[in-house]
């Protein structure tokens, strides 16, 4: 009997069709779980990036602040050096000043020798 051979190849080829059709969606539905999943995690990654954007930033903003301080302390440095070189040059000129005031006082008070 042909029609009944040919009836059971039927349901054989519409049973396999059959599980192909749900292995593909099960592959289609853990293709979609996948994607999701990757979907999660550029979004975290997005988000990781941001807060490394803020912390750059904000890293970079201190950086300015510390070189202001240092180029503050810097000039404050220069400055106390410099005040301290003119102090330094004030007392020699008034170490000699008084070195010459006192062989001066000395020349004066000292007995005229005798010609």
């Amino acid at each position: 009997r042909p029609g009944k051979k040919e009836g059971e190849q039927q349901r054989r080829r519409l049973a396999q069709a059959r599980e192909d059709a749900e292995a593909a969606e099960h592959e289609l539905r853990q293709r979609q779980d996948e994607a999701d999943a990757a979907g999660r995690e550029v979004v975290q990654a997005k988000q990781e990036v941001d807060g490394l954007r803020r912390r750059v930033e904000e890293l970079t903003g201190e950086l300015e602040e510390v070189r202001g301080e240092h180029q503050q302390a810097r000039f404050a440095e220069r400055a106390a050096r410099d005040r301290a070189r003119t102090a330094d040059r004030r007392a020699r000129e008034a170490g000699r000043k008084a070195t010459t005031a006192a062989a001066r006082l000395e020349r004066l008070t000292s007995p005229a020798p005798d010609a």
